[in-house]
């Protein structure tokens, strides 16, 4: 069976939301672990045009983080349209190579939503990778490498290819579970998949 894939972007509050759950969540109900799969979400279809209005999105993201007991939410100055940052998705797909992308990914949206600090600035994914033991110089070249550039245009035809249009989502084979709180959808989907399969 396909593996899942999370499909997520390091300047969306909600998928920030949903990478402190997810894992727990497949987890919990003994499913396999989703791939991470970092996108730009204004890369994909009308996703130019999908920004979102920043003091509702302030609102409700400081709700359903206080209901699922995560720390007060802290947006950079400028987002969302001066925070979004490629830098950051090349960092996490270098890290991936160093299977570190879900605690580099982790580290990266806890700087940008719990600390406030915006990942447009360099220093501040460098940060993050240095949490998760991986050497700045090393990241800062990881970036500027072709093979990373290739990967996350990798990411985002293939989820072009699914039909992903918005971020987060959860592709289970071809079945998309759009938004934070589609997961545990996602979860049972992958369950029903896995029993399909041993039942074949």
């Amino acid at each position: 069976m396909t593996r899942p894939l999370f499909h997520y972007d390091l300047n969306c509050p909600w998928s920030w939301i949903a990478a402190e759950r997810i894992s727990g969540a497949f987890n919990e109900a003994g499913a396999e672990l989703p791939e991470w799969r970092p996108i730009a979400a204004s890369r994909l279809v009308g996703g130019s045009e999908r920004r979102p209005d920043p003091d509702r999105t302030r609102a409700e993201v400081l709700k359903r983080a206080t209901e699922i007991g995560l720390a007060e939410p802290r947006f950079p100055a400028g987002w969302p349209d001066e925070t979004d940052s490629e830098t950051a998705l090349l960092g996490v797909l270098y890290a991936a190579e160093a299977g570190r992308v879900i605690a580099v990914s982790l580290a990266a949206f806890r700087q940008q939503f719990a600390a406030g600090r915006s990942l447009a600035d360099p220093d501040n994914v460098m940060i993050a990778a240095a949490s998760c033991e991986l050497h700045p110089n090393a990241v800062s070249k990881g970036i500027e490498s072709s093979a990373i550039a290739r990967r996350l245009d990798e990411n985002h035809h293939q989820a072009e290819v699914l039909g992903v249009t918005m971020t987060p989502t959860v592709s289970v084979g071809t079945d998309l579970f759009e938004g934070e709180g589609s997961i545990e959808a996602a979860v049972l989907a992958n369950l029903d998949a896995s029993q399909a399969e041993r039942e074949q």
